[in-house]
């Protein structure tokens, strides 16, 4: 069991969450069951019971459509951050609004996997950009294996916190790296943290 996912699970609780749904890929490997193990173990601890998962594509709509009307979720936890973006995608083609209408949690390995001292990822003076004191994990970007600033999407809208300044050949790297993950539709804003 995953106990960085039981922590999700709780966090989901605490938000007011009722219906509580694991997404993933059809056929998911054992380090992905773990995690759907760690929101199990935390639910079951409070009398509650994860439902039926979401195994399909995220970019899928009609099939995301169709989980959505059948299980009703109010939240959704991911098995990784690529799959929770590209899902926030299909709500978003669906009319739906992330938290408004339906809570969405990622999942970062690479940043929960290490202690937050220790990370080889992590300069120590960027640890509050990342890591909020409530627990809360923003999304890092990474430029070169180390993590150099964050993001946060909201509509057609991609803002890039910079915790140094970047180039403009790493500007191209988040450009592109946005529009394989979200399209030509969002463009990034970078501002200083």
């Amino acid at each position: 069991m995953d106990r960085r996912l039981r922590a999700v699970g709780l966090a989901l609780l605490a938000a007011g969450a009722q219906r509580i749904r694991f997404a993933m890929m059809p056929h998911a490997c054992y380090s992905i069951r773990n995690r759907e193990a760690g929101v199990t173990c935390a639910l079951a601890a409070h009398g509650r019971r994860l439902g039926d998962a979401f195994a399909g594509d995220p970019t899928d709509v009609a099939s995301v459509q169709t989980f959505l009307r059948r299980q009703r979720p109010d939240a959704l936890v991911c098995c990784c951050d690529t799959f929770a973006a590209h899902l926030m995608n299909a709500l978003g083609a669906l009319g739906k609004r992330v938290p408004d209408d339906l809570l969405l949690a990622g999942f970062d390995p690479l940043m929960l996997g290490y202690e937050k001292k220790q990370s080889v990822f992590l300069p120590p003076e960027y640890l509050r950009g990342i890591f909020s004191l409530s627990g809360i994990v923003m999304p890092p970007v990474l430029l070169h294996g180390v993590v150099a600033g964050r993001w946060k999407r909201s509509g057609k809208r991609l803002l890039v916190t910079q915790f140094r300044p970047f180039s403009q050949e790493e500007r191209g790297f988040v450009e592109t790296a946005a529009a394989q993950l979200w399209g030509e539709a969002v463009q990034p804003v970078f501002q200083d943290a």
